[in-house]
């Protein structure tokens, strides 16, 4: 039993040390910036939130029930229903919870900003693209939160952040190697 604790912290441990190693980084580019970890948690532990806590960052959608994610697969089977449209009949069957859009393109960005998403994930968008993205949110009232997914890392969390994004969301953490613990 100890020797699987102290591997379970040591592997904690080092999930909060790469959440903030993340972190640091990030707001080297946007002091603002806010970090939050998806669910993709090592196998058979929640604890691993517990360990983006302590390194500064917050969970990405608990479940499913948090906000409505609208992601390209679903919007195949809008039919002709444009993307305002979508976005007024969401609004009216859950008006108590946000709508968040995942788009691949300044475009689409674009078109779902428009249409009064509430956050616009950007999927593996290049930083350039994504600073063209926060640069045109401003045009609408609402001004959509922009997020980054997709390959957020320590190599380029600071790029990322520069942009003006609001929120990078990351798995990196969890490939942060152990920490000693004794």
């Amino acid at each position: 039993v100890w020797k699987t604790a102290q591997t379970l912290m040591e592997s904690l441990s080092g999930v909060a040390t790469g959440t903030a190693d993340l972190l640091a980084a990030a707001r080297r580019g946007n002091p603002q910036v806010a970090l939050a970890c998806t669910r993709k948690n090592f196998p058979g532990t929640k604890a691993a939130m517990k360990a983006i806590f302590c390194g500064g960052a917050l969970p990405h959608r608990l479940g499913l029930s948090e906000t409505l994610l609208l992601f390209a697969e679903h919007r195949l089977f809008l039919g002709d229903e444009t993307a305002a449209q979508t976005v007024a009949r969401l609004r009216q069957q859950c008006p108590e919870r946000k709508l968040v859009v995942e788009v691949s393109s300044v475009a689409e960005a674009e078109v779902w900003a428009a249409a009064g998403a509430d956050v616009l994930q950007l999927e593996k968008l290049p930083p350039a693209e994504v600073a063209a993205v926060v640069q045109r949110s401003h045009r609408y009232p609402h001004r959509p939160v922009v997020a980054v997914a997709g390959g957020v890392s320590l190599a380029n969390a600071e790029a990322y952040a520069a942009t003006g994004a609001q929120v990078l969301v990351s798995s990196a953490p969890y490939q942060a190697p152990p920490k000693d613990v004794q």
